[in-house]
């Protein structure tokens, strides 16, 4: 049996995630009467900065409908976001909250950029 390797890697076992949540929306949509539910999953990926990882962008499936050329605008949408994100101009006298808020304004520039 030969090991498939994943060329737009994101992490171990990517896959096995997408598959599963695909298998929980169908079951949930099943559950909610819909009788041939066709939910399908998409993860898109964008390198987080400081992080040494080959690729801008990734997409799982990697192979399928949706080509990472569709994508590759994400990281500069994702600066922007970041630039003008409204924590920037927020000052903390708690320095845990000071040396997480570079990581919140990140994930949460991702999430309004999704």
């Amino acid at each position: 049996m030969s090991k498939k390797l994943i060329d737009l890697f994101m992490w171990s076992y990517q896959h096995l995630f997408r598959i599963n949540v695909e298998i929980r929306i169908n079951n949930v949509m099943k559950k909610l009467g819909v009788s041939e539910p066709g939910a399908e999953c998409l993860l898109v990926g964008t390198r987080i900065p400081g992080y040494q990882i080959q690729n801008e962008v990734c997409v799982e499936p990697e192979d399928g409908q949706w080509p990472v050329d569709l994508f590759t605008d994400r990281p500069t949408d994702i600066e922007k976001e970041i630039a003008s994100h409204h924590m920037q101009d927020e000052f903390y006298d708690d320095e845990l909250r000071t040396q997480e808020k570079p990581k919140y304004i990140y994930r949460d520039s991702v999430r309004r950029r999704a």
